[in-house]
């Protein structure tokens, strides 16, 4: 069987730092989208840095997002990478709807460019999720929601493990401490 691979965009992050460990214990080849900044922060992933393929690119670039597609060949994408500072979201409410809601549909049609038939090398569905950061709406309630689309199936990152189904639904709050999955 064939060494599954997995994208992730914030990948720098806690959720996707604690992801990227996962998905390197159970054996998947892990890339990572990075944000190109000045002084890049790769503190929650240096002990695995030499374990992944970091990729530079931009929510807000598609042509930076299909060049991350193309180049790591994923079986799933998890797209983590949002707006996290709740300041900021509500002074530059615009640029959070770009990252957070846009930035999702630019890596959705990266994903239909790069693989138009939805299907890996390997033969298994692409998979892909979506995570929009809770704490850049301060004020929104928690409920329960379930994604039927056309493509891609969904599936919520917040599961540890990751469920093996093709689409689930995730309801409840976040747990106030967070623990690296075993």
């Amino acid at each position: 069987m064939a060494q599954k691979r997995a994208l992730i965009t914030g990948i720098t992050g806690q959720d996707g730092s604690y992801l990227a460990e996962f998905l390197l214990s159970k054996g998947y080849k892990v890339f990572g989208l990075t944000r190109r900044t000045s002084t890049p922060n790769y503190e929650r992933i240096k002990h695995i840095e030499d374990q992944i393929e970091l990729i530079p690119g931009d929510l807000l670039d598609q042509q930076s997002l299909t060049y991350a597609v193309s180049h790591s060949k994923p079986d799933e994408v998890y797209n983590l990478a949002a707006q996290s500072f709740v300041a900021t979201s509500w002074s530059q409410p615009v640029l959070t709807g770009e990252f957070t809601a846009l930035g999702v549909t630019r890596m959705l049609e990266a994903i239909r460019q790069v693989k138009p038939d939805a299907s890996s090398a390997s033969g298994r569905s692409a998979r892909s999720t979506a995570s929009a950061a809770s704490r850049a709406a301060a004020r929104a309630s928690t409920t329960s929601s379930t994604v039927a689309t056309p493509g891609p199936a969904c599936r919520s990152p917040r599961a540890w493990p990751p469920p093996e189904t093709s689409a689930t639904a995730w309801s409840g709050s976040r747990s106030s401490s967070a623990t690296r999955p075993s």
